[in-house]
């Protein structure tokens, strides 16, 4: 009988094992990709010359935003299309003062030193950590699969845990858990964001953000104040 039990013991020690070996290879192999993300991104982080544009998809919607930088100047244009109207938003900044310009079917608006969002796009480096312990959670956390997104070859990073990482909805059914991100292996930048679904069955609308990137292309003709003679000036309030 004490040998039958010293045998049970002995298989669940190796069950055991197994399973905390498995889990060690897993986080081991997650901060490696993690690592080189985060090194492969942070050369881009503070370019002072970037254009951004992303597309974002949520069900018949579609809002484009572009964003062009060049040193302390930048330009943010958001185009918003959808079946029942069509919106446009500029930000420009000087390097002092943003001003913000709408546009809609009807009506054309200045707001003058607005400081308004949306600021410059940034890069992001969903690998940021802020210590070793947040690493180690982050590495044993996040699930990393290889896929092709938008002819990239990309590393999809879901149950990520990072401090780059905030999930934001007012619907009260989004689930969360689907949210998942698509990193460029070479470049360590996001290709694309999927941000989750709400509603069921035909109802259920995906939210989705598709990312391009361009460095030191950016010239001075990229940013230009729209012509304010052409708007409509409202008080800042």
């Amino acid at each position: 009988m004490e040998k039958k039990k010293i045998k049970i013991w002995k298989i669940v020690l190796i069950i055991v094992g197994i399973i905390l070996l498995i889990f060690l290879v897993k986080t081991t192999r997650n901060m490696i990709i993690l690592k080189k993300i985060d090194n492969a991104v942070s050369k881009y982080q503070n370019s002072n010359n970037v254009h951004i544009t992303s597309y974002t998809y949520y069900g018949d919607s579609l809002n484009i935003t572009e964003s062009y930088k060049k040193d302390d100047k930048y330009l943010v244009k958001v185009n918003a299309d959808s079946k029942d109207h069509k919106r446009r938003l500029i930000n420009y900044c000087d390097g002092e003062k943003v001003n913000t310009y709408i546009e809609s079917d009807s009506d054309k608006i200045a707001i003058l030193n607005s400081n308004a969002l949306p600021s410059a796009g940034q890069v992001a480096n969903y690998a940021e950590n802020n210590s070793l312990w947040e690493f180690l959670v982050m590495s044993f956390c996040t699930s990393i699969k290889s896929e092709v997104c938008n002819g990239k070859d990309c590393y999809k990073l879901s149950n990520l845990l990072s401090s780059s990482v905030f999930i934001v909805s007012n619907d009260e059914d989004f689930s969360k858990s689907d949210f998942s991100i698509y990193i460029d292996k070479e470049t360590g930048l996001l290709v694309r964001q999927f941000n989750g679904t709400s509603g069921e069955g035909k109802d259920k609308i995906n939210t989705v953000n598709d990312m391009k990137y361009e460095f030191d292309t950016v010239t001075d003709a990229d940013i230009v104040e729209p012509d304010i003679s052409e708007y409509t000036i409202q008080e800042n309030n």
